[in-house]
């Protein structure tokens, strides 16, 4: 049982320490597009428009996630750091940030949603 604990929180350290931000995996993709799409001579002049749209749809997408990781990650951070090598302990943290980062999401989803109704019924941003 304590082997399982040990791969399950390591496998999940693993994961949190190497992903990156949304943005940057979204422009990175953006930019693999643009890269493939140079390489044509028939669609040369649009792919710059295209990549434009790639990336305003990653900011858009991406902002919600990377304010949360932004917000979360130090306290994971510190959380982890406390813990130790307590494994248990870990995972708690590992539980804590996924909490945050819901949380945080759902809050950010929801403002977003509203900022967007306001400025589409009264012409500006909704208050907060």
């Amino acid at each position: 049982m304590k082997q399982t604990l040990v791969i399950v929180a390591f496998s999940m350290m693993v994961a949190i320490a190497t992903s990156s931000q949304c943005s940057t995996q979204c422009n990175g993709v953006c930019n693999v597009d643009k890269t493939v799409c140079a390489g044509s001579l028939v669609l040369g002049p649009v792919c710059d428009i295209a990549f434009g749209q790639c990336t305003a749809g990653c900011n858009l997408v991406c902002a919600c996630p990377d304010a949360c990781d932004g917000q979360c990650t130090p306290a994971f951070n510190d959380c982890n750091t406390a813990a130790g090598d307590n494994i248990v302990s870990k995972l708690v943290c590992s539980g804590q940030f996924d909490d945050c980062i819901l949380q945080c999401e759902t809050a950010c989803t929801v403002q977003t949603a509203m900022d967007t109704l306001g400025m589409v019924i009264g012409g500006g941003a909704a208050r907060k």
